[in-house]
């Protein structure tokens, strides 16, 4: 009799992993992992009761995978390396992003924890010096809804060729000075809405 095939949980998560990489989270299946690994399907039901496991596993992975990307010290201000890694991220792993963030299924909000700890990392940085943590979560959502545009272009191939990454990281940096500064001043903007009449 053949010696039965064993995978630790954690080797079967990372080949999950890699076929949401390859392929999106809609199309990862038991027996694709099972292909993948040479096996069939019984080895990943001994660590795993359903399918529904295995995919909230790798989905932990991923959210995993994102919060290092947007914890990673690039510079030495924390609020502008959140922005930095979102963009390295759906460079790194484009189809993982649109999953995530751009498609109506498999879309993983931020939780209000995490959205406390990326608060509680701003908190700390000096050049917010001054701004109450609603401050900081106004600058934290303007930030984020235009880093969220250059990730999604890049995730989809929308950037124009003449950029480089190093380009966008510019950008980013601008922008979050920009904005940094304007909410010091003391001028408010307030827009007049236009009126669009039907008939």
């Amino acid at each position: 009799m053949a010696p039965k095939v064993q995978f630790t949980k954690e080797e079967l998560v990372e080949t999950a992993f890699q076929l949401a990489i390859e392929e999106g989270l809609a199309k990862l299946t038991v027996r694709k992992v099972a292909t993948r690994l040479g096996c069939s399907v019984a080895p990943i039901y001994v660590n795993f009761s359903n399918a529904n496991d295995l995919n909230q596993a790798v989905l932990e992975k991923i959210a995993t995978t994102v919060w290092g990307y947007l914890t990673k010290s690039y510079t030495d201000i924390g609020f502008l390396n959140m922005g930095i890694g979102q963009i390295l991220f759906a460079k790194d792993y484009p189809r993982l992003f649109n999953d995530l963030m751009v498609s109506g299924e498999n879309c993983m909000d931020l939780s209000e924890s995490d959205q406390n700890r990326m608060l509680d990392i701003m908190g700390e940085d000096s050049i917010l010096e001054g701004f109450t943590r609603e401050d900081n979560a106004s600058l934290l959502l303007k930030m984020s809804l235009f880093t969220h545009g250059i990730s999604s272009s890049i995730a989809n191939g929308l950037i124009p060729k003449p950029f480089h990454i190093n380009d966008l990281v510019d950008l980013l940096d601008e922008t979050g000075f920009q904005l940094i500064a304007s909410m010091r001043s003391d001028y408010e903007f307030k827009p007049h809405p236009k009126k669009y009449i039907n008939g």
